[in-house]
C-alpha cells in the first residue's frame, strides 16, 4: 500500500494534506476550503494529455471503476476526462475547471471552478491528491505529478507506447 493510499487509515491522508506546500499555487485558491466542499475520503485525481484517446480514457475509468472500494473519489479537469468517467464509472467523480477553460461540465460529475489559469488548477490537482493517476504528458500533466512527487504522494503513469513522451518523465534506466 502507498502512502496516502490506505483506506484504513484517513487520519494518515488527511495529515499529509495538511502538510501540503501551498506556495506552489500561482494565485490565491482557497484549497482547504475546496478540500472541504470535497469531503472526506481517499482523493484519486486523474490528468491527461490533451492529446489522449479517448479509448485510453475510458479503459482507465473501467480499470479504476473496477478495482478502487467504494467511498473513494475521484477528481477530473477538463471535459474529456470527465466525460470517460460518467460513461464508464460509478464512482463519485469532481469536475475542477478553471475560468479560462471551456470544459463542459457532466451532468454525474460535481464540478467546480478553480482559478484564472490552467497552471494554478494543475497546481491544486496536485496539491489536493492522494494518488494522482496520469495519463500522457503535456505541461500540465507534468505540472500536477511535480506539485504531487514533491509532497511524496503516489504518481502512476499510464504510458502510450510513444518513447518520446515517455521519455519526458523518466529514462530507461528509472523504470527498471
Amino acid at each position: 500500500s502507498q502512502k496516502g493510499f490506505s483506506m484504513e487509515s484517513e487520519t494518515e491522508v488527511d495529515a499529509t494534506r495538511e502538510q501540503a506546500q501551498v506556495e506552489t499555487v500561482t494565485e490565491a485558491v482557497d484549497v482547504d476550503g475546496l478540500q472541504k466542499k470535497l469531503g472526506k475520503g481517499t482523493r484519486v485525481c486523474v490528468v491527461a494529455a490533451a492529446d489522449s484517446p479517448f479509448a485510453l480514457l475510458t479503459a482507465v475509468a473501467r480499470k479504476l471503476d473496477d478495482e478502487l472500494p467504494a467511498g473513494v473519489q475521484v477528481v477530473t479537469r477538463g471535459s474529456l476526462v470527465p466525460h470517460a468517467f460518467e460513461h464508464c464509472s460509478k464512482l463519485k467523480t469532481f469536475t475542477l475547471l478553471c475560468t479560462d477553460e471551456d470544459g463542459d461540465a457532466t451532468d454525474k460529475a460535481n464540478t467546480f471552478s478553480i482559478g484564472a489559469s490552467s497552471s494554478t488548477l494543475d497546481d491544486v490537482i496536485g496539491q489536493i491528491s492522494d494518488v494522482l493517476v496520469a495519463v500522457g504528458a503535456d505541461p500540465g500533466v507534468s505540472r500536477s505529478t511535480d506539485v504531487a512527487a514533491n509532497r511524496g504522494i503516489c504518481v502512476v503513469p499510464v504510458w502510450r507506447s510513444d518513447a518520446p513522451v515517455s521519455q519526458m518523465f523518466a529514462t530507461e534506466a528509472q523504470w527498471q
